[in-house]
């Protein structure tokens, strides 16, 4: 009997459980989300500029994929400092993202750091506004292309590679560095500026709160250079591939 009561008990909390919604968002200025991975991301003094949900047009060789992802933007204005945190999802069980590696324009490798005890792959890369997705933030179109920025990017793929978080830092474009062909990695300026980036997120695996509701669907932000700016991702190969003889 008692077997019984426990299994009808187990039965109720699987139930209830299928009938509460499960969010990943906001809360405050920190982007959550409580599974898949359990992870919190904030930013250290900086104002939230933007944050909400986007379907971005991401390419691939099976055409064009609308993976889930939350981003949230933290500072003032192009001539200031400016973070972001994207969080995007592979859109079925069917899809990974692809290992990460640098590349861009004048893309350099560097020593990636550790964010809630996971390790995040690193670059550093100049990008022009013309084709960024966050560059309606802060100028009107015709004058994307007048936007700079020396980049910081840390990434970390999590859950079987279904999950892809990346943090961003910028500065605007050192005079030092206009014309460049590539980064200077090592560079005084270039290292003091990667010092800072590390600085900035704040980065929590476990106990994530759950969001009292909903992401915001953001609009402000171009929904098809987003696609670029996430990366690429290919559907799995099969673990038992069929060979015909």
């Amino acid at each position: 009997m008692k077997t019984i009561r426990f299994f009808l008990l187990w039965c109720m909390v699987v139930a209830i459980s299928a009938c509460t919604p499960f969010y990943r968002g906001f809360e405050g200025s920190t982007l959550v989300s409580p599974a898949r991975p359990d992870v919190s991301v904030g930013v250290v003094d900086m104002p939230m500029l933007a944050h909400g949900q986007i379907a971005p047009f991401l390419n691939t060789d099976q055409g064009y994929q609308f993976p889930e992802t939350l981003v949230s933007v933290y500072g003032t204005d192009a001539a200031s400092p400016i973070a972001i945190v994207a969080l995007s999802f592979v859109p079925s069980n069917a899809w990974e993202w692809d290992p990460l590696s640098f590349s861009g324009p004048m893309a350099q490798q560097n020593m990636g750091t550790v964010f809630g005890g996971e390790s995040f792959y690193g670059s550093v890369r100049i990008v022009n506004g013309a084709k960024d997705p966050f560059a309606p933030l802060f100028a009107p179109e015709d004058q994307w292309a007048s936007l700079d920025w020396l980049v910081q990017r840390f990434a970390c793929l999590n859950d079987f590679r279904r999950s892809k978080l990346i943090l961003e830092y910028r500065e605007p474009l050192p005079a030092s560095l206009k014309g460049v062909s590539e980064v200077p990695v090592y560079n005084e300026a270039v290292q003091a500026f990667r010092e800072r980036a590390a600085k900035v997120f704040h980065v929590q695996y476990g106990e994530a709160p759950m969001p009292k509701g909903e992401a915001p669907y953001i609009k402000t932000l171009n929904a098809r250079y987003m696609g670029n700016f996430l990366g690429s991702m290919s559907v799995k190969e099969p673990l038992f591939p069929n060979y015909s003889d």
